[in-house]
């Protein structure tokens, strides 16, 4: 073979001499290096002691004034294009204000990781999933053996629409 022999070469040798004569397999799971195995499970255990997590996106706290009291609501998406509302306390129930800004907080934390673990090649629930696991960590069923907290976590990732 001369110089500019390259176009004689089968599609198969071309790709062995691209790839260093490497044997590329694909794999559905692999390891992950240490330090983004710990940020997993800094995730799981976050979201485990995190309490009840609240769906959709982290949403904003809006005040309404119009009927002559003032009551705050968390504007959020449950689910992609559909805007919901939900009532959180009176003005001036400062306690409950500050708890749902923390875990608004939280769940914004969260959808930052998980899209980091998303780009390093962590497997991700879909948005339909994800909201039942949300449900199900809710109802105090993500401590069960078949069902891993974690996984409820990539879903901030997956459904930070807003």
């Amino acid at each position: 073979m001369g110089k500019n022999s390259v176009a004689e070469l089968t599609i198969t040798q071309q790709q062995s001499i691209l790839l260093g004569n490497a044997k590329m397999k694909s794999t559905l799971f692999r390891d992950h290096e240490l330090a983004f195995r710990t940020q997993y499970a800094e995730i799981k255990e976050r979201t485990l002691a995190a309490g009840p997590l609240l769906p959709g996106t982290p949403g904003s706290l809006y005040l309404r004034t119009g009927t002559g009291h003032a009551y705050w609501y968390r504007v959020f998406y449950p689910a992609p294009g559909k805007q919901s509302e939900t009532l959180i306390c009176k003005d001036g129930d400062d306690d409950i204000l500050q708890t749902t800004k923390a875990q608004m907080a939280f769940c914004g934390w969260a959808a930052a990781q998980v899209s980091a673990l998303r780009k390093l090649g962590f497997q991700v629930a879909d948005k339909s999933v994800a909201r039942v696991l949300v449900e199900l960590h809710n109802r105090g069923l993500s401590r069960l053996d078949w069902y891993s907290s974690a996984r409820w976590v990539t879903w901030h990732g997956s459904t930070n629409w807003a």
